[in-house]
């Protein structure tokens, strides 16, 4: 077989898998606006050739298109998540450094993005460079796209990979939840990476009427939800949180309960609270926590004696623990400055007295002097600045 002949056989296996694929991203069981662009981006290009596959108890099993490449391809046009490196922890555990998002997902951060032609995009968060890729597709204009890339090596393997699949927006590095690339406005900003605050820099380089979808970390509660808003002609952003959605937090380190209490002053006199720790695992009012408290980080476990416990960290390395240490009720610790559990207490109350609303009833706006969370029910407290 010659090798024109390879050549076209190999782009006709790919043509077909990621048609499947397009076939495959279905939000909500509706074909996506962008179903054209993943039927003509080669997913594969944006794969390393040895990836991994994360495992349903925890762990990542190594897919290697060498050893294996049946399994390589059919992971690289499957509607999953793919592992593209791991990294230490630190404690000898490997976790996903970088990854190319579940398709699906992806359709549904572009469906919402709603590009069009003639509009100018802004991606944070370059990655592989197959979302890149697929705004190029679908704008059908290469400079029309802008993607930046905090990781020199990160960019400019994506860089490689995109001249291969035959795209060329402008690329740079540097850290796009600060300083921007030029001073040109956009119609769109997608990031791919979660955030707990919204750059206002995003807002001042959109166009009025233009929109920024983004996911949103969840405060660090294992949480996170997309995140679309609308930017209007005085300078505001707008929007409700919708889908659960799980992203790599733009840039920040794991809490350490022992390392907070270390650099934090001796804690103050424990407190009792009327808040059992354990109820903050409700995963319901765990994620409103996440929204309503983005600055706060928490975490439920148990002490060595068995008993309910929940962490809270907050800026400036102020941590409070709560503890059911007794039969007189739990009790709460507080090191550093603020008491970051009287926070909890409140809008975990509210949300109850409340009714217990969805997270998809609360919203946010974003402003020259900050952000403001909101809810759709009537007493919403003013969680404002956050």
């Amino acid at each position: 077989m010659t090798s024109e002949a390879t050549t076209a056989t190999a782009s006709a296996r790919w043509r077909q898998r990621a048609a499947a694929l397009a076939d495959a991203v279905r939000p909500d069981g509706e074909a996506p606006s962008c179903r054209g662009a993943f039927a003509c981006v080669p997913r594969h290009r944006f794969l390393p050739e040895q990836v991994w596959r994360p495992r349903a108890g925890g762990g990542y099993t190594p897919v290697d298109r060498a050893r294996d490449p049946e399994a390589w391809w059919a992971l690289a046009y499957a509607d999953e998540p793919v592992v593209t490196r791991l990294a230490d922890d630190g404690t000898g555990r490997q976790i996903s450094a970088s990854s190319a998002s579940m398709p699906s997902l992806v359709a549904v951060m572009l469906d919402l993005l709603d590009v069009r032609p003639g509009h100018r995009v802004l991606e944070i968060g370059t990655g592989t460079g197959y979302n890149a890729a697929l705004l190029c597709a679908l704008l059908g204009d290469d400079h029309a796209v802008t993607s930046i890339e905090i990781d020199a090596d990160t960019a400019a393997a994506a860089d490689t990979a995109l001249q291969a699949a035959g795209f060329a927006p402008h690329l740079v590095v540097g850290d796009g939840t600060a300083n921007l690339p030029g001073d040109e406005l956009y119609d769109r900003i997608e990031a791919t990476v979660a955030i707990r605050r919204v750059p206002y820099a995003w807002i001042e380089r959109t166009r009025p009427g233009g929109r920024i979808v983004t996911p949103w970390a969840g405060g660090g509660t294992g949480a996170g939800y997309l995140l679309a808003l609308d930017v209007d002609e005085h300078g505001r952003a707008r929007g409700h949180f919708g889908t659960r959605a799980d992203f790599m937090l733009a840039t920040e380190a794991a809490p350490d309960p022992d390392a907070a209490r270390k650099a934090a002053p001796a804690p103050g006199p424990p407190r009792r609270t009327a808040l059992d720790p354990g109820s903050v695992a409700d995963p319901d009012l765990l994620a409103v926590l996440g929204i309503v408290l983005p600055d706060l980080v928490l975490a439920v476990d148990e002490d060595d004696a068995g008993r309910s416990r929940a962490h809270v960290w907050g800026p400036g390395g102020a941590y409070a623990c709560a503890t059911n240490v007794s039969a007189d009720g739990p009790e709460v610790r507080a090191w550093g400055v603020g008491d970051l559990w009287s926070r909890v207490e409140d809008s975990a109350a509210w949300w109850q007295t409340a009714g217990r609303p969805e997270t998809t009833e609360f919203g946010i706006t974003v402003g020259p002097t900050g952000q403001h969370i909101w809810c759709d029910r009537p007493g919403s407290p003013p969680w404002a600045n956050v």
